[in-house]
Formats: C-alpha cells, structure tokens, sequence
C-alpha cells in the first residue's frame, strides 16, 4: 500500500492547495472534520454587452461600432462568432497583427511561453493543436497542420475554452465527514484518507461509470480493477454498444464525396472541422446533401427529408424520391450522429441505415455507414469493448454504489444520488450536480497528463503533458491503480511505459499512434433481417449548445458568455 500512496505524493497537500479548492467548488471550508462543503456553483455570469474574441487594431471605427448594448451590435456579433464555429482563425491569417486573439492580448510576450503539440479533446474529430504557456498557465491554443484531421484550422471552443482549465477546479480529495452537529458533509482529506473512504463504498456491489472523453489509459486502469474486484461491472457514459463496432468515417473522403445524408446529426456543431470539408466540397459543386431529423443550420444546401425514422424506413424501401439520388451515388457517404445512440430504437435505426446502404453502388463493395462521435474517445472506450450505461430510471438499478469518472454530463450523479446509491466522483472540475456525492477525487485535465484518445476515424493520438494539475490532483489511472491496493486489488502495471504496454494489448489499434485503423473486416452487410421497430419521435441532435459540451467549456468564462450571446441574438433553438 505505501508505494500504491508514493505515486500520489504531498498527500498532506497544503493551505494553499485547499483554498484554491474551495474557491473551485465554492466551499466553506474550515480546519476541522465539521467543515462544510459546497460545490454548488453556477454557470458563470455572463455580460450580454458584445465581448468578441477578436479585436481590431483599428481605431477610426465610428462611434456606434465602439459602443456595447444595442441589439443590432449584439447581431453584428453573433454572425460574427457564428455560422462555421471557426471565426476566429482570421486571427491566424490576419497580416501583421491587424486582428489579435481578445483573451490573449497583453497577458505575454511571445518569447515567454513555452509550446506543446497535443490535440483538442472537445470533440471526436481530434485537432491537433499547439498549446502555448507560461508555467502553469495555458495562454493561447492555436492550430497545428494535419491534412488529413483539420487542415490548418480550429474551431472556436478549441481555441478559447482554455480559461475553464483553471476554474472550479477539484485540487485535492473530499470525503463525506460527520461533523460536530451531527450531520454529514463533504470535507478536504488526505489522499489516504480519501481512498480508505471510497475503499469502503466500492466493498458493495458497484458499476464503474467511464465518461466519454477519458483517456484510454484510466479506461484501461477501471476495466482491470472493476473485472479483479469480482463484484463490479464496468460501463461507458453513452454511445455504441461494443458488438456494433462501428465502421469508421476517414474524413478524407468527404473530399470525394458526391452525396451525403445526415441523421440524427447537425455536423456543425457537433463535428465542426467536419462540416468545414462537407463545406469544402460543396463549393466546389456536385454534392448532393439531405438530412433526417430536426432541421439544423448548415453552412451548405441541405434537403430534409423528414424529421423521424418514418423517412429513413422509406428510403429502406426505396419509396422516398430520395432514392434516386441514392441509386446514383458514386461515393455516398451515409452519417449518424451520437444522438441515435441515445434513443431506444437504435438497433433498428442502424439496421435501416445499413438497408440503404444496400441500395447504392458502392453498398455492394464498401459500407458506407459512418457513425460521427461528439466525444473526444467513444470509439475507444468501443474498442475497449465497453458497453453504454443502461438508459433510463433503470439503470439505478445496476449497483448500490456508482463510481463515476470525468463524465462528460455530470447530472448523472445528481440522479443517482437521489435514487438513494452511494456515488464516488473521480475528475476535474466541480459543478451543481456533485454538491452530495460521497466522495471526490481529483484528476488530471488533457493538458496535464499524456493520454491516447481514438477519435471518430479510428485514429489514435497523444496528448502532451503540459504542466502538473493544480494542489494534489493526480494523473487519473494513477489514481485507480492507488484505490486498487486498498481495495486488495494489485494492477498488472506501476509506470507509464507499463501502462502503455497493457493500452496496447487490450486496444490493438493503438500500436500504430496516428494512423488511421481499418475496423471493417469480413463480407459487407446486406439488408438486415427480423422485425424493426422505430419509434415515430423526431430525431435531435445530441448537442445544442456548441460552446458548452464538457467539464472544460462549462467552466470556461469565454465560453459562458459566448453562449450567452448567442442565447439572446439565435433565431432558432440551437446555436
């Protein structure tokens, strides 16, 4: 058990790193086993006056122009950090200086920071990314040049979301304490102290909860030590069902796409880069593009052809005037987005995706059904074979005690807190939906720790370790590998080229980092057979919100107000 304590070191931690704790999850915090503690903490306000992330050099604007507050400015803005979600690479592009990056101006001279390459985990497309900082401070993050991921741009939240890796940050464990009074409440604890409490939760039967942006070495670490524990089950937030590895989209071939259809899927905010190729291509002409489920803003001429399932069981059929366009595809291209997964009827809804994949020409030699992830590692937490979370009031059921890491929506421990079950919470910020959860334990962002996400091509890549995270967090399998020996449980694995060895026995596709892996093997599917069932709801994206989809973006101040003034000047439901 010491050396499993030795590799979370400062146990002890210090009064700095317990106030910087308390100021991320708003807690009152005091010295002794009855402080209280809260970590329920808001969205940050936001200012509705015009904040944009790029500001002009220019000073002749007229008077208007500078003012903040009138409605027609505010709409100015919007369409300004609006449509594509890439607005602000004019920063890049802008000759000598002429535009600069607003949250970056005058925080640093370019000779003091120091650089790292790593890759955006905001959403599955990946981006590579060059991360600069100054000590333990990240200062800007500007694009990286792959051709084949995202050419030599980023989009907005990539760009501007850093702030939130500073804020409401968990920096040391929390346990729930009985206090002077009687009552029971979260309070800070040494690392020791914080796993002896949750090596007494997880002694009950317990399902282990992987978000759907954790890197593959702390999914690695909970499958190894839920399947040694003897009485824990291990899922993922969300997504794929393992025995439905999915076939992966190359991005790539967008480039040479002549058609296509989108399902359950508004690329653009949930695959941004992606919509900037289908953009591309559509400019150059010859692409013909349709949509199934809730009409979405696009930058590109789509047809919807339908806002349920009932228009895909046509298409199957062959009786939508779609059809024909189908029938004379070349390279049809046929995506799914996340939000099919969460659906009850998703079985079927890919059945019928793979009946019209059978109508086209390339449906004889190819299946080109893609499914279009909006999280950073679902397809390898798939590869992984980890199943989904049951849906529903359900899943409750599962375990009497939830161990859940970094999830992408932490309301899932409020919900499971109110079902009654006890819930240990491993990750990197607070919010409103932990203040109740039994235990915390701080982990370690992208930026500060290397970790290998699979993004929705199938393609492995590496971020950097940055800087160390703040007060005593630690690297996040580290961190199970620790609760493993107080739990009786020695993992097979004590260092990071140990660790990278077991990644790669368990998830083969990781032994070539940065190629893409061809997943599709054996004869192409035909029509499916048995009965379907679809339900005649309509079919919405997964994500709404562009600028507030994980841990990071929420806590971010640029992205709040971002999405707040998009929230006032939007002329639709989603932004």
């Amino acid at each position: 058990m010491s050396g499993s304590i030795a590799m979370i070191s400062r146990v002890g931690g210090s009064a700095r790193a317990s106030a910087a704790a308390t100021r991320a999850c708003g807690a009152v915090v005091g010295s002794s086993s009855s402080s209280s503690f809260s970590c329920a903490i808001s969205a940050p306000r936001a200012s509705l006056s015009y904040s944009a992330f790029a500001t002009t050099n220019d000073n002749s604007l007229p008077a208007k122009r500078q003012g903040e507050g009138d409605v027609e400015r505010k709409a100015g803005a919007a369409s300004k950090v609006g449509v594509l979600r890439i607005q602000e690479s004019s920063i890049d592009i802008a000759p000598v200086g002429a535009l600069t990056s607003k949250p970056y101006a005058f925080q640093a001279r370019p000779w003091e920071l120091r650089h790292a390459e790593s890759i955006d985990v905001s959403d599955g497309v990946g981006s590579n990314i060059r991360v600069d900082y100054k000590e333990t401070e990240v200062m800007r993050v500007l694009p990286r040049e792959n051709e084949e991921i995202n050419s030599e741009w980023i989009h907005d939240k990539a760009r501007f979301s850093y702030d939130g890796l500073k804020r409401q940050r968990l920096d040391r464990p929390y346990a729930t304490l009985m206090g002077d009074d009687g009552s029971a409440s979260l309070a800070p604890v040494t690392w020791k102290q914080g796993l002896e409490a949750v090596a007494g939760l997880v002694n009950r039967p317990t399902a282990f909860v992987v978000g759907r942006g954790v890197d593959l070495e702390t999914a690695v670490a909970v499958k190894d030590l839920a399947l040694r524990m003897g009485n824990a089950a291990v899922y993922k937030e969300g997504g794929i069902e393992a025995e439905d590895y999915p076939n992966h989209l190359k991005l790539a071939d967008v480039d040479d796409a002549d058609l296509i259809l989108h399902v359950g899927l508004n690329a653009r905010l949930e695959a941004t880069m992606l919509n900037v190729r289908i953009r591309q291509r559509w400019l150059r002409g010859g692409l013909t593009v349709g949509t199934i489920g809730a009409p979405v803003r696009l930058t590109y001429d789509a047809e919807n052809l339908g806002l349920t399932p009932a228009s895909l069981v046509e298409l199957a059929e062959g009786k939508h005037p779609f059809c024909k366009a189908l029938a004379a595809a070349e390279k049809p291209l046929i995506l799914y987005g996340s939000a099919v997964l969460e659906r009850d009827d998703s079985a079927s809804i890919i059945k019928l995706l793979k009946s019209v994949n059978a109508q086209t020409k390339a449906g004889e030699s190819q299946d080109c059904v893609h499914l279009v992830s909006s999280h950073a590692n679902d397809v390898g937490l798939t590869a992984l074979h980890l199943d989904p979370l049951p849906r529903g009031p359900a899943r409750a059921d599962v375990a009497e005690t939830f161990y859940l890491v970094d999830l992408a929506d932490s309301a899932l421990a409020a919900e499971l807190k109110q079902a009654g079950k006890a819930v240990v919470y491993q990750g990197t910020h607070g919010d409103e939906n932990l203040v109740e959860v039994d235990a915390l334990l701080p982990g370690a962002t992208f930026v500060e720790k290397e970790g290998i996400y699979v993004n929705t091509e199938g393609r492995p890549q590496r971020s950097a370790f940055v800087f160390p995270p703040p007060g005593i967090a630690r690297q996040d399998w580290k961190i199970v590998r620790a609760l493993g020996e107080f739990v009786g449980v020695t993992l097979p694995y004590s260092d990071d080229e140990e660790m990278e060895e077991r990644v790669q026995t368990l998830v083969p596709l990781t032994l070539n980092m940065d190629e893409l892996s061809h997943s599709q093997v054996g004869p192409i599917p035909g029509p499916p057979k048995g009965e379907i069932r679809v339900h005649q709801t309509t079919l919405g994206p997964l994500v709404h919100d562009f600028y507030r989809t994980d841990a990071v973006s929420r806590a971010s101040v640029t992205m709040a107000k971002t999405s707040a003034l998009h929230r006032e000047t939007a002329s639709t439901w989603e932004f």
